[in-house]
């Protein structure tokens, strides 16, 4: 039995990626490999689990409730994404750039987001704990009952988280 698959840009309803009888991990791959941006691309709920996205151009995409556990997003293009609920358990962001990303309700335990650009992100009710944020830039994140327990900070960033988090120290 033959099936197509096709990754449709949500802005213009264009297809990105199409292909037959491959996995959503698997047309995100062959994209990125002939250098194809996902910039706009429909994700919703894929299973991205594992997945190499390193560099990838995923500005303004939609990876609502996706699985991105263990997924590689070193120095990835995650602007304006909406990630809210995405399982990123355990995921290299090292370096990504997530400005004004929608990360509330994501699951973020265990995740590299060493200097990361989270200016501006929505964090609200994320699962932060144990996570890598050395060097990370919460400058204006919501971090409204986000789960931060365990999280490795610089000793320059504590004074700032503190004020993400609404603490005010006299």
């Amino acid at each position: 039995m033959t099936y197509k698959r096709k990754i449709i840009n949500w802005k213009t309803k264009e297809i990105i990626i199409e292909g037959e009888n491959l996995s959503v991990k698997k047309m995100v791959d062959k994209a990125i490999k002939n250098g194809v941006s996902l910039e706009y691309s429909n994700l919703r709920r894929s299973n991205l689990e594992e997945a190499n996205l390193e560099d990838a151009n995923l500005e303004d995409a939609n990876l609502e409730d996706a699985n991105l556990e263990d997924a590689n997003l070193e120095d990835a293009n995650l602007e304006y994404a909406n990630l809210k609920g995405a399982n990123l358990r355990g995921a290299n962001l090292k370096g990504a750039n997530l400005r004004r990303a929608n990360l509330s309700y994501t699951d973020l335990r265990g995740a590299n987001l060493r200097g990361a650009n989270l200016k501006g992100a929505n964090l609200r009710r994320a699962n932060l704990s144990y996570t890598d944020l050395r060097g990370a830039n919460l400058e204006d994140a919501n971090l409204e009952n986000a789960n931060i327990s365990g999280s490795k900070i610089e000793e320059c960033q504590k004074e700032d988280l503190l004020e993400v988090l609404g603490v005010k120290i006299s």
